[in-house]
């Protein structure tokens, strides 16, 4: 992207932070009487990892999130153990689990590049939508590998990126104005061969700039609401912040080959309808 307004040029943020700012306004999925209220394509990847998972003694779900799947996974095995790096998401897995009664799961603060367990500490690993979300997802890898038993089996679910690539191929996803935990963002996203970068500029609401060129009130009713507007057109004054954060992405094949480079074996892949086309993938440490 080549366009700064007022040579305004946004800083990266680690994806994390992103979700660290958004858990207040996450899917609910717990109930306040303690029920699950996830859509199906969220039942649907849930049920991926129980049915791989059902059984083990102690289980890792690296990049755990709101809690799901391992609220679910943690009704068939002995234990879970959730880490994150997002504080917020850490405790509002940790609310759930005390919603839903589940005394065998734990979610930590910790960096999945970086495990705060020994070697072999663990029969059964998760990774749900966590490695695109990762500066080194190599390096997390490597760190579920260290962590599983010999012959324990580890369970990925990512983004199919060929056929995302496939809907959009001339790469410009989207530009968009957004509300998210009650701020203002100008959001522009590009896709490229392996991954994406997604702009935003937190905007004063009550700028000039965002009365005369935003409808407010279509925005709260929406959400979200497309813009033709590029990033040079936005008027500096009215930017509290800006930031970007970038992530890579995976086809079958390349996510077959980072498990077989992180030193897994019998790895075994494909792709299905979960949300959209998803990756589902499973390996075991030799």
């Amino acid at each position: 992207m080549t366009g700064f307004p007022g040579g305004l040029r946004p800083r990266r943020r680690p994806a994390w932070r992103y979700f660290d700012t958004v858990a207040d306004n996450y899917p609910p999925q717990v109930d306040e009487d303690g029920r699950l209220t996830m859509d199906q394509g969220d039942w649907r990847a849930a049920q991926f990892f129980v049915n791989e998972m059902r059984g083990r003694r102690r289980v890792i779900d690296v990049g755990s999130g709101s809690g799901l799947p391992s609220l679910l996974v943690a009704e068939t095995v002995g234990e879970v153990v959730g880490v994150d790096r997002a504080p917020a998401m850490v405790a509002l897995a940790r609310k759930r689990a005390v919603k839903l009664g589940r005394g065998n799961v734990r979610f930590l603060v910790a960096d999945g590049a970086r495990l705060p367990f020994p070697e072999g500490a663990f029969d059964g690993a998760e990774l749900l939508g966590a490695l695109e979300s990762m500066d080194e997802a190599l390096a997390a890898l490597r760190e579920v590998f260290r962590a599983l038993v010999a012959g324990g089996l580890v369970a990925c679910l990512d983004e199919d990126w060929e056929s995302r690539r496939a809907k959009d191929p001339a790469g410009l996803l989207w530009r968009r104005f957004r509300l998210d935990g009650g701020k203002l963002y100008y959001q522009f996203v590009q896709r490229g061969p392996e991954g994406e970068v997604d702009w935003r500029y937190q905007l004063d609401s009550g700028s000039d700039f965002v009365r005369e060129r935003v409808d407010l009130a279509a925005l709260q009713r929406e959400g979200r609401i497309p813009t033709s507007m590029q990033p040079e057109e936005l008027d500096p004054d009215a930017v509290i912040d800006a930031w970007y954060d970038d992530s890579e992405k995976f086809t079958e094949g390349s996510l077959v080959k980072l498990f077989e480079e992180a030193g897994f074996a019998h790895v075994q892949s494909r792709v299905e309808r979960v949300w959209e086309s998803e990756v589902l993938l499973t390996a075991q440490k030799p």
